[in-house]
């Protein structure tokens, strides 16, 4: 994937602190099905960036940095991968009133507002907006050199969306296997040639993985997340190291973890050659 340095310039933004961003609502009634392989998932690291909270809408940039929303301040903040340590920081459109995924694309940083109806879209020199597919049910956001993808939820539908850096719509598709309100979303590869999806819920603690062929979305499977979230609330992949990096609430307070996710069963049949980890 490619990514976009952000170089934003700074705007002065008075707000208040927001919550994680979720939708209060019920947890539908469901059955896990079991995917076609299975995975453990190690943790390899796990940090606490002291200098804000609220840390949601990761974004990998390769090859040892994070950028994320602060949901406490309102801004982007970006950190070692390795530590958690500051790097720098970005103000947001000043009427990006409740920004929660981020991407960087092609050519812009894109940032969405759960409760509005825009994308909000930096090009190196100004914000501007384009409508966003999803309307305000998005949540989190990742790139997989062509595409933007969102996911999102409303009412009881749990799904993702797909579109270009102009907001061009490109497909939607609902995955039946998600039991609640989605946060997180990392685009990573699968080992089939296709583009590998996978997604977090803000309270049911898993990550799920699907692989998408250009037309149609085929769920693979789930691995436990570690136990101790109170909201899990962002995702992000490394193409480098093979990882995925979730963000998280937990009595610990707001926190990152680099993940290792092994398989324990596989199919080759339906995954190709993919390698024993990511």
């Amino acid at each position: 994937m490619k990514y976009l340095l952000l170089v934003l310039i700074a705007l002065i933004i008075s707000v208040s602190s927001g919550m994680d961003g979720a939708t209060s609502g019920s947890i539908r009634q469901h059955s896990e099905t079991a995917g076609t392989d299975a995975w453990v998932i190690n943790v390899l690291n796990t940090f606490t960036p002291s200098f804000t909270s609220n840390i949601r809408g990761l974004d990998f940039l390769e090859p040892a940095s994070i950028f994320f929303i602060s949901g406490a301040q309102y801004k982007i903040f970006q950190c070692s991968a390795d530590d958690g340590s500051y790097q720098n920081e970005f103000s947001l459109d000043p009427n990006n009133g409740y920004p929660f995924g981020m991407v960087n694309s092609q050519n812009y940083a894109n940032v969405n507002d759960y409760s509005g109806l825009d994308i909000y879209y930096f090009d190196g020199s100004i914000w501007d907006v384009y409508a966003n597919p999803a309307t305000s049910n998005g949540r989190g956001m990742d790139f997989d050199g062509t595409y933007i993808w969102e996911c999102y939820s409303s009412g009881g539908t749990y799904g993702v969306y797909a579109f270009d850096e102009s907001g061009t719509y490109y497909g939607q598709w609902n995955l039946t296997e998600i039991p609640s309100q989605l946060s997180g979303l990392a685009v990573f590869d699968p080992g089939t040639g296709n583009t590998g999806i996978a997604v977090i819920a803000y309270n049911t603690h898993n990550i799920w993985f699907y692989d998408f062929d250009g037309a149609s979305m085929s769920y693979l499977g789930m691995a436990a997340l570690p136990g101790g979230a109170s909201s899990s609330l962002g995702l992000c992949y490394s193409t480098t190291r093979g990882t995925f990096f979730w963000s998280f609430n937990s009595s610990g307070g707001y926190t990152i973890s680099e993940l290792e996710i092994t398989e324990t069963a596989l199919d080759h049949s339906t995954w190709g050659t993919i390698k024993t980890c990511f």
